[in-house]
């Protein structure tokens, strides 16, 4: 079972901001609070990394026992994945 709670609270914004935020939300078809939450939550998702964007991926970071023991450069990557293309079934 899921609930959402909510706080009221007060927060002063210009009046020129206001009147976009009001006309954005209209143009949208939202509520004034419905766009401003959905603009808060967008904020804070980036801010903090809570929703990373979807363009952006984190890669694990593996870290090895003897660094700088491998040399890898481009000849030996086209290799590698050469001798993989050779091994692959198909």
């Amino acid at each position: 079972m899921y609930f959402t709670y909510f706080m009221r609270t007060t927060i002063d914004i210009p009046d020129h901001l206001l009147r976009r935020a009001k006309a954005a939300a209209s143009l949208g078809g939202k509520t004034l609070k419905v766009f401003v939450t959905e603009a808060l939550e967008a904020k804070v998702a980036t801010t903090v990394g809570l929703g990373a964007s979807p363009r952006r991926t984190t890669l694990p970071l593996v870290r090895s026992k003897a660094p700088g023991s491998v040399k890898l450069d481009g000849q030996a990557v086209a290799e590698a994945l050469e001798a993989e293309d050779v091994r692959a079934p198909g």
